[in-house]
């Protein structure tokens, strides 16, 4: 674990949450154990991409399968694509932006059934993409470690925001 852009660990913080989050994994079968280690190859993957709607498909990847996760350990019930946000931001607090969720929600259906990336062709789009790849990595965060039950103020930090947030 370690920090990026828009986030840091107080040192010596990191044993608490591999810990927190290890005891979380321990105790799910078998499937949602090999889901969240995907969860987990993927989020840190979505960096090696060079294009935003590249980045912005695995991101959204990540967030997809941080729901499913979350409905099989939670028992919630089958929602549609918008709605997850709300439904997963409600459950654990994450502050909401429904103007960037709205953008977000267009680009993935734009993208997955369109092939249009921000109003245009992948890897010829404008600014939004890539602000809004980095923002749903930036929820994905939230979500890793909500799911694991590692409580820090994090989760319910400001996603929209580039500057630099405190994990622990």
């Amino acid at each position: 674990m370690r920090g990026r852009r828009w986030s840091f660990l107080k040192p010596g913080i990191e044993s608490y949450f591999i810990s927190r989050a290890f005891d979380s994994w321990s105790g799910w079968n078998e499937s949602e154990q090999t889901r969240f280690t995907n969860i987990l190859f993927m989020h840190c993957r979505s960096d090696l991409y060079e294009w935003d709607w590249e980045r912005f498909t695995t991101n959204y990847m990540v967030f997809d399968a941080c729901y499913k996760m979350v409905q099989e350990i939670r028992g919630l019930s089958y929602c549609r694509h918008p709605e997850r946000f709300n439904v997963l931001f409600s459950l654990f607090d994450i502050p909401a932006n429904e103007n960037e969720i709205e953008q977000i929600t267009a680009l993935r259906n734009n993208l997955f059934h369109e092939s249009l990336w921000d109003g245009g062709q992948p890897c010829s789009a404008g600014n939004n993409g890539y602000r809004q790849a980095d923002n749903l990595k930036r929820i994905n965060d939230r979500l890793i470690f909500a799911i694991t039950e590692c409580n820090t103020p994090y989760i319910n930090s400001n996603w929209g925001s580039i500057g630099q947030s405190e994990i622990g």
